[in-house]
């Protein structure tokens, strides 16, 4: 399935979830991202289903980039299981973490005043594809791929060429909306308490345990190191000359306050804010979207072959009317309000709002502030205060409210420090005074990861992306020469699970 797949080909494939479908047209979606997709056009009801194929075998891939569909398929899965199970911590494995333990952490950082937030926990199912089959297939020429149902939406990069440009308010408003969303997923824990990529945590309790061999790490330094490690390992394979020696030795000197500092794996969709990522709601289609976002699960998938294929992971009707709780069991507070947080940032016009992301495969249990945003430029304020909770109300009590700036962008001289003022009343992200260090660490690492991904996949213009990257690493292992050692830590390699690190160049398929 290489070449466009037929319409045979997709029927076989699906003929295990919905054994009396008929295909009726695959027609192909340009996009962005390594993945290919499709939309297949079904029998009833003129339903659509998305079709995701891995790249193909020829497309060199970052050690990062392996098992692409199938992360995807996991996390998803488990995120749609978790919110409608209300399972929001993790019961299973060695490290035990439970909600008084999380309530403490938060407990002591909070401020008197509540947080806001302007997504609740069920509009997070709003922005998210339904998987309905997932095939491993072990053959070169029968790629792995998936079936979602079809969200409405278009992303956010393709708007240009049509003249569709996001007005100001517009930009806020899906700003806004997006720190939300990923603020919302940060509220989601490692279900083992483990650290690492979702589909490496989360494939102890899927068939792609077999697949990947891992099930995490027991601490975020270990977590990070095995992902440091494996972009370097990728750069070496390559022979791209970067700092190698100094990216490991900043590594050494502060990963104590990766573990001292995060101790939380909260889910974390890394390349959520990435503009290749984010889906808008056109004006033609915001109406239907927020009307389908009221509609009962039945209304919803009308396809009856779609929901009999969706079936263990979909909503009932008595717990689609029913919202979300907190911890605590008390309804949360974003349900009071419903979509009156999501209309005002809107307007009374029509305009395009956030309705999704075009790709979960990067996701990983760790600290909130490895997502892209936080390294690779300054997040407008209206991301701020949508990730620190502010404007509306949180779905748990006693929250820090995010500060506001007076612009809609902050400056690059001035980010560093506001962005910590910001998180220092933000329960999501732990141990905001030493945020600062550890974004120079994050931002290391996707710098490494932007420069060595030119060498693997030239294109148009890497030149330029790979000098921007180069610039972005220079200054931040400059900044992280002026942080003084800590005399009391010493920087001898630790034993035990941090070696690991060192078995990335053998298991290349690991996903690392």
């Amino acid at each position: 399935m290489c070449r466009t797949p037929s319409k045979e080909d997709v029927r076989a494939v699906l003929s295990t979830a919905l054994p009396d479908v008929t295909v009726k047209s695959v027609q192909a979606i340009p996009s962005p991202r390594l993945q290919r997709l499709y939309e297949v056009s079904i029998d009833s009801n003129d339903g659509t289903l998305l079709l995701v194929l891995a790249p193909p075998h020829r497309v060199r891939l970052l050690r990062s980039e392996q098992l692409m569909v199938e992360s995807e398929a996991v996390t998803l899965r488990w995120i749609r299981e978790t919110l409608l199970s209300r399972r929001y911590l993790g019961t299973d494995g060695a490290k035990q973490l439970d909600a008084a333990a999380v309530e403490k952490h938060e407990s002591d950082r909070a401020d008197q005043q509540p947080a806001k937030s302007t997504t609740s926990s069920t509009d997070i199912l709003r922005y998210m594809p339904a998987l309905v089959h997932l095939q491993v297939v072990p053959s070169p020429d029968r790629p792995t791929c998936s079936f979602y149902e079809s969200k409405q939406g278009t992303p956010i990069i393709s708007l240009v060429p049509g003249g569709l440009l996001l007005n100001p308010a517009e930009k806020q408003g899906v700003d806004k909306q997006l720190g939300s969303l990923l603020r919302q997923l940060a509220q989601l824990i490692s279900p083992s308490g483990r650290f690492g990529p979702a589909a490496a945590v989360l494939s102890s309790s899927s068939s792609l345990k077999t697949i990947m061999g891992v099930d995490g790490t027991e601490s975020w330094s270990a977590a990070f190191h095995l992902m440091l490690e494996g972009i370097l390992r990728d750069g070496e394979d390559m022979a791209v000359m970067i700092g190698y020696s100094a990216i490991r030795r900043h590594f050494r000197r502060f990963r104590y306050l990766l573990d001292s500092s995060v101790t939380i794996p909260r889910l974390v969709v890394i390349d959520g804010a990435e503009e290749l990522n984010i889906m808008v709601s056109t004006p033609s289609t915001s109406a239907t979207s927020r009307n389908d976002s009221n509609k009962k699960p039945e209304q919803q998938q009308s396809n009856p072959t779609i929901l009999q294929a969706t079936s263990q992971i979909s909503l009932s009707a008595e717990t689609a009317e029913q919202p979300i709780q907190d911890d605590g069991g008390a309804t949360t507070a974003d349900e009071k309000t419903g979509g009156q947080e999501e209309e005002s940032v809107r307007g009374a016009a029509p305009i395009m709002a956030l309705s999704g992301l075009r790709d979960w495969s990067n996701c990983i249990f760790g600290d909130p502030l490895l997502a892209t945003v936080f390294s690779t430029g300054p997040p407008s304020t209206e991301f701020l205060e949508g990730f620190n909770g502010s404007g509306a109300e949180t779905e748990q009590p006693a929250r820090g409210t995010g500060g506001t700036a007076s612009s809609s962008k902050s400056s690059p001289s001035s980010y560093s420090s506001n962005l910590v003022s910001l998180l220092n009343k933000n329960v999501i992200v732990e141990d905001a005074e030493t945020a600062s260090i550890r974004l120079l660490l994050y931002q290391v690492y996707h710098a490494s990861v932007s420069i060595v991904r030119e060498f693997y996949r030239p294109r148009r213009e890497s030149s330029r992306r790979e000098l921007e990257a180069r610039k972005r690493l220079t200054e931040a292992l400059a900044k992280l020469e002026l942080v003084p050692d800590d005399p009391k830590r010493s920087h001898s390699r630790p034993s035990g699970e941090m070696s690991s690190a060192k078995r990335a160049k053998q298991d290349a398929s690991d996903g690392y």
